[in-house]
């Protein structure tokens, strides 16, 4: 089974389709996954523009007497963040692609299970923080430093774990790079994998198998899922 789609908004999106991206950009995908990805989600969660009409239309459906109580738990904190769920509604505009590579020979043996599972390298990226860069940053500088190892230089915070986790195959040994000015943070499982993902060398649209899948689809888009 294969199958390909392509979604075209030629006048831009608008309304409630805001939500799911404004202006087409280069695919996260394209500049970030590795050769051998199996499996590359991304999707943006875009609500700056979405917020204000989504907004106003609960509010216009909210009886009289609720509306005080949702207009005070908009405005609350949200723990952890420093911002109310309204401000983070306002200004939200995030990209998000989770990339992921199978490891055959790396068998992952589970308990009663007749089939060990493939190990498995992934990657997380957050693209535009925006509001949320700064809360990023201090929980990251805040980490143990015996358990982690971090270093911060050029606009660049790197951060891992000390150790493995584990013994192998369950050796994953989480790693992440904040970049200051691109406002983008990247996690990998382990930090082999975080090269690969940040190097500009064997990415993913120069497998073959890609580029046959893709063929006639743009380079720019607001979101993608890929399955080899």
């Amino acid at each position: 089974h294969h199958a390909r789609a392509f979604a075209f908004t030629p006048e831009g999106r608008s309304g409630l389709l805001s939500f799911t991206g404004g202006p087409a950009e280069t695919l996260l995908t394209r500049r970030y996954a590795v050769m051998d990805t199996d499996l590359a989600l991304e999707f943006p969660l875009r609500t700056k523009d979405w917020f204000a009409e989504a907004w106003s239309t609960l509010m216009e459906m909210a009886p009289e007497d609720q509306k005080p109580q949702i207009e005070a738990g908009a405005s609350e904190k949200i723990p952890g963040i420093n911002l109310t769920a309204r401000e983070l509604g306002e200004k939200l505009d995030l990209r998000l692609a989770l990339l992921a590579s199978l490891r055959p020979e790396q068998q992952t043996p589970l308990p009663g299970a007749p089939v060990p599972l493939p190990g498995l390298d992934a990657a997380l990226i957050l693209d535009r923080l925006g509001p949320l860069l700064t809360v990023v940053q201090e929980q990251l500088r805040a980490l143990p430093p015996g358990m982690f190892q971090s270093s911060e230089e050029n606009g660049l915070l790197s951060v891992r774990l000390s150790e493995p986790a584990m013994p192998a195959p369950m050796d994953f040994q989480p790693c992440l790079q904040l970049h200051l000015a691109e406002r983008r943070l990247i996690l990998a499982t382990r930090p082999a994998y975080l090269e690969a993902v940040l190097a500009e060398t064997d990415k993913l649209p120069g497998k073959p198998e890609f580029t046959a899948a893709w063929s006639g689809l743009p380079e720019q888009g607001n979101g993608c899922v890929y399955l080899s």
